[in-house]
């Protein structure tokens, strides 16, 4: 309330105190439908200069020197057009040029801030992509931070209400808290979430489960991640393969199956054999696509040399040797 009391008190002095439009720094080209005198609806370009839960200052042209105010309550809805910047800072995420996204949604939210109390406004969906910047860079503290700061009644599409509802789990996975982020999961355990939402609570609970030290839960949790966008998530895709690959590396019956595979010339196959393989395809994998054009990182190449080759003979397989219980 205070806020938004004080966002109307400077409002108001500004539109008093200013005889011209010239004083306001911004001029944000949008759509709005504002009731007439005679209380009609009327559709009209318009040219926003701050606004606050009161009213709004507005130019009917770019040019105009004298600028409109209007009580909000006959303010029915704006819809503001996509500046340059705004398209250029999307097409830099798209791009997953993230750090140059973030810096440029960084300039478009503070531009905007006179008209903040407006729905769906550019600078709180410039917040909320500054946020998710962070998220895909897993820069997980800050991102965090960026969160607190989305003001979700001024941000209303249904899409960015869904990612929004997962920042507490990546905070909480963030800041290592398992057990938090443990039961801010399990709500969504039952419901139905679309793929990229799925997603990251699978990658979000796999790592959790390995905070947890239950690595072999955990590798179940990565490979629903891995599939449950169709690899869609990029940043997920690539994290999940990694974590895989590390639970796999420390695994001592990989160990064990690696060393036996070498040592009879590939002849032997002991029981974690069959991980070593697992192994191997997310490894080869990760360097056709997981990876989204990342190297794979030095420890985990030798994985590939366990890949299965389609042309072997059959009867040509590694005899599978069960260790005995002593």
């Amino acid at each position: 309330m205070k806020a938004s009391l004080f966002g109307s008190i400077i409002l108001s002095l500004a539109l008093a105190m200013t005889a011209t439009a010239q004083n306001f720094k911004l001029k944000a080209q949008a759509a709005a439908v504002i009731k007439d005198e005679e209380g009609k609806p009327t559709p009209r370009q318009i040219w926003i200069l701050a606004a606050s839960d009161k009213e709004m200052g507005y130019l009917e042209s770019p040019e105009d020197a004298e600028f409109q105010r209007v009580p909000m309550s006959q303010v029915l809805s704006v819809y503001f057009f996509e500046s340059e910047d705004f398209k250029k800072a999307v097409d830099l995420f798209e791009a997953r040029k993230y750090k140059e996204a973030k810096d440029l949604f960084e300039q478009i939210q503070k531009t905007h801030e006179p008209v903040a109390s407006i729905k769906n406004n550019p600078g709180a969906i410039a917040q909320y992509y500054k946020t998710e910047c962070l998220r895909k860079e897993l820069d997980l503290s800050n991102m965090a931070k960026e969160a607190s700061r989305i003001k979700t009644d001024t941000l209303t599409y249904e899409l960015m209400q869904k990612q929004i509802s997962l920042y507490p789990v990546w905070s909480a996975v963030g800041a290592r808290e398992w057990l938090k982020a443990e039961e801010l999961i399990k709500p969504f355990e039952k419901q139905k979430v679309p793929g990229f939402m799925r997603a990251q609570l699978s990658y979000c609970h796999g790592r959790t489960l390995e905070g947890l030290e239950r690595p072999q839960e955990a590798l179940l949790a990565y490979q629903t991640a891995l599939v449950a966008d169709s690899g869609a998530s990029e940043v997920v895709v690539r994290e999940s393969a990694l974590r895989i690959l590390e639970i796999l590396h420390n695994d001592e019956s990989v160990k064990e199956a690696v060393k036996a595979y070498d040592a009879s010339k590939g002849e032997i196959m002991t029981a974690g054999y069959g991980k070593v393989l697992e192994g191997a395809g997310v490894a080869s994998l990760f360097e056709l696509v997981l990876g989204g054009g990342t190297t794979l990182p030095s420890k985990y190449k030798y994985f590939i040399k366990y890949k299965l080759d389609p042309n072997k003979e059959e009867g040509d397989e590694p005899k599978k040797v069960e260790k005995k219980e002593e």
